[in-house]
């Protein structure tokens, strides 16, 4: 009912927010705003590279089988528990991480993702105790992950087999799978 009231300009949701009779957050529920993203990088040769000194933490997966719900769920528990700290050297990966710590927060289920989609964010995780962790996350469509199936190393892109393989940091990898791709003959 609030919804046919505002699509037909009888009433406004500011209205409905300033006298507190609504929160923001019921409002973007009963609106059911698509999630926006913004800035999405597109080819290895547009991520930066590798900063050193960082643990590399890569989240790969066949496409549907929830890598950004899974960097959703990760960004926005730790946003909200005061422990993360995004760098802004990669403006692109920064809006991408609030944008996916966003969608969580109004109950949405982040879009799927461009087939040539690839995401580098810089952040640090602060634990318990006030210790900094430096993470770099890098995420792919996974049009891409399945494209690198059979490949050999040096067959993979460049950039992708340098920051695998070349670089001094510690790798931390996230495989998500789609238990039910097998059924449907995805896997």
């Amino acid at each position: 009912q609030i919804k046919s009231l505002i699509d037909n300009n009888e009433i406004t949701e500011d209205l409905l927010i300033s006298r507190g009779l609504k929160s923001k957050e019921e409002m973007n529920s009963i609106m059911e705003r698509p999630v926006g993203f913004h800035d999405m990088q597109f080819d290895f040769g547009d991520v930066p590279d590798l900063q050193e000194d960082r643990t590399d933490v890569f989240v790969f997966g066949v496409a549907g089988s929830g890598k950004s719900s899974f960097m959703a769920g990760l960004m926005y528990y730790t946003e909200k528990n005061k422990g993360l700290i995004g760098q802004v050297n990669n403006p692109k990966g920064f809006t991408y991480m609030y944008d996916l710590i966003n969608a969580v927060e109004v109950s949405k289920l982040p879009p799927a993702t461009d087939r040539r989609y690839v995401q580098y964010m810089e952040c640090d995780f602060r634990d318990n105790i006030g210790h900094q962790h430096p993470l770099t996350f890098m995420e792919m469509s996974g049009e891409l992950f399945s494209s690198c199936f059979g490949k050999s190393k040096n067959e993979l892109d460049p950039k992708l087999n340098r920051f695998l393989f070349n670089s001094p940091n510690n790798k931390i990898i996230f495989l998500t799978i789609d238990y039910k791709s097998h059924l449907n003959g995805t896997s």
